[in-house]
């Protein structure tokens, strides 16, 4: 016996586990088999304990905490039923490389397979497609073991989460634990001068006109600093990848020019592009970076799942992205430093790349300034007013879904990480995220804007920053239905409609009176001047408030075909 070891029982061992491996919250609901784990809570006071009402917005919940905080979220679920209701947000966690640590209740060992009424055979295997590694330990002195190997995977480049199904009757049985011993990871960066860089370097600094598209990996592994270092000095657009998670610059940087979808013109111009750590490519996101002039693709990155998706690369780097992008932003500048030309090019560039963004975002603002003060309230006028209320330094939780463009536009944020989205299609994890992200840091002030569709799957959350103590500002741009939904069916199932089927997906949902109800304060808001007051009046918050503020249906105003308005 490990002289360090003591003999307890598994759930003990578990709980033990997730704090020697850094675990500060264990977010879990009660259900048949999680009491004897819950039996335990009192012998580790180190660990918060986080419920909620239903495992989606839970799991959303340990997602948003994971990325304000940048630590590894511990998320225990109910087996079979409530972890395939969790599912769908992991799925989200793993297109962003959130990593996480997700446990799971199975049936007693002896009668995994007989089908009992709460069980899925192989939930091993049901898990798979959204996680990074799962397992399920065979025997109960291995559960340690299972989580040791989780969280490691877990936080590996690429990361994301992990799943390990616990048989109920594990949790009882006497094992032998002892702390992980110290994992010391040595991965040297790759050097300035590295060939494996050097070549893409040579390209990029050969061209006219490059452009960065700059994914969450290199974000969160801290390159991103480097590379807006490097196109500052030298005039280069960078652009943030589809849907993006998070962003790798202030909004409003002049050499920012979005999303991929919102720098369509700005593509057409460019003749090489580095993607560096990029992860959510779509195909017609392969047709606005092949339009325009002729162009050379490069890519580095951690997942050899994302090479050559929808578009094909001369050169590639398997390397974990931030250290790369470091190394790459070196590299291109000792070569620019030794072009006598290179000065002169970068002030030309930086001209033209400033004036095509700024034509791509003039009918956005004309269109904001045309319609303010008219009731309903533009989006863009509710979120202006938040930004003008609101701390430099909120934290912003976005997911307004077709609504984005206009939110990322007038909440601009001063730094790129106080920017939080998700790059995956799941209606209702916003709400949710928001409230994780500001347990994360409650002094810290957080706002999430999300679309009264996406409320509506994830209300449950309320509850969860009631009983949490989390004072988040959560504000509902509620235009009286499901307006992406009702979008899209007029365009592409129009029989249904004309039929005269009920598919409209319009509602007249009072969510002030729906957050009260859950115990939390809420107020609607209908004018400009109605949200003015309702700010003032509650700001700063010391506990969760839901703003209904009631918006137009907002016509495109974008004049791109990719961009929803």
């Amino acid at each position: 016996m490990n002289a360090t070891a003591t003999r307890v029982n598994c759930a003990e061992a578990t709980l033990r586990s997730i704090v020697d491996l850094g675990g500060e919250v264990l977010f879990s609901i009660p259900g048949r088999g999680i009491y004897p784990l819950l039996e335990e809570l009192p012998k580790v006071p180190g660990l918060r304990y986080v419920t909620g009402l239903h495992e989606f917005p839970l799991a959303a919940v340990a997602d948003g905490w994971a990325r304000a905080s940048g630590k590894v979220p511990f998320l225990n679920l109910y087996m079979s039923t409530g972890t395939l209701n969790a599912a769908s947000s992991i799925f989200l966690s793993q297109r962003d490389r959130v990593p996480m640590v997700v446990t799971a209740t199975q049936a007693e060992s002896w009668a995994v397979g007989a089908d009992h009424r709460a069980e899925i055979e192989d939930i091993v295997a049901a898990m798979r497609p959204v996680t990074k590694w799962a397992w399920m330990p065979p025997t109960p002195d291995r559960v340690p073991e299972a989580l040791r190997r989780a969280h490691a995977i877990a936080t590996t480049p690429p990361c994301g989460p992990t799943f390990v199904a616990i048989p109920v009757d594990y949790w009882g049985a006497e094992v032998e634990y002892a702390p992980p011993a110290e994992t010391v990871r040595l991965s040297p960066p790759p050097a300035a001068d590295s060939p494996e860089l050097g070549r893409i370097a040579d390209l990029f600094a050969a061209a006219e006109l490059p452009c960065l598209v700059v994914g969450r990996d290199a974000i969160v592994e801290g390159g991103s600093e480097a590379l807006l270092a490097l196109a500052e000095r030298r005039g280069i657009p960078v652009v943030a990848e589809p849907e993006p998670p998070t962003l790798p610059a202030p909004s409003r940087h002049p050499l920012f020019a979005g999303s991929v979808a919102e720098a369509v013109d700005l593509f057409a111009r460019v003749d090489l592009v580095a993607h560096v750590g990029v992860n959510t490519y779509e195909a017609f996101h392969g047709e606005i970076l092949a339009a325009g002039a002729p162009k050379r693709h490069v890519w580095i990155g951690s997942s050899d799942r994302e090479l050559n998706k929808v578009v094909e690369v001369e050169l590639a780097a398997m390397l974990p992205a931030g250290p790369a992008a470091r190394a790459l932003a070196g590299a291109v500048e000792a070569r620019l430093e030794a072009d006598p030309g290179a000065s002169a090019r970068a002030a030309e560039r930086r001209a033209e790349v400033e004036r095509l963004i700024a034509e791509e975002r003039a009918p956005i603002l004309a269109k904001a300034e045309a319609v303010r003060g008219e009731v309903p309230m533009s989006i863009a006028e509710v979120v202006s007013i938040l930004r003008a209320h609101l701390p430099e330094e909120t934290l912003l939780l976005d997911h307004s879904t077709t609504a984005v463009r206009l939110v990322r536009e007038f909440f601009p944020v001063p730094r790129g990480e106080l920017y939080l989205s998700a790059s995956g299609s799941c209606q209702g994890w916003g709400l949710p995220a928001a409230v994780g992200a500001q347990l994360a840091d409650p002094a810290r002030p957080t706002v999430g804007i999300v679309g009264d569709g996406g409320f509506m799957f994830g209300v449950q959350a309320i509850w969860t920053a009631q009983v949490a103590g989390a004072p988040l500002l959560a504000v509902v741009l509620n235009n009286g239905g499901w307006s992406s939904m009702r979008a899209s069916l007029a365009a592409r199932s129009p029989a249904v409609i004309e039929a005269g089927l009920e598919m409209n997906f319009g509602w007249e949902v009072e969510f002030a009176d729906l957050a009260r109800s859950l115990g939390v304060d809420g107020v609607t808001v209908r004018t400009p001047e109605e949200l003015e007051a309702a700010l003032a009046e509650r700001l700063p918050l010391s506990a969760p408030l839901v703003l209904d503020a009631r918006c137009r249906r907002e016509p495109k105003t974008s004049a791109s075909p990719y961009v929803g308005y």
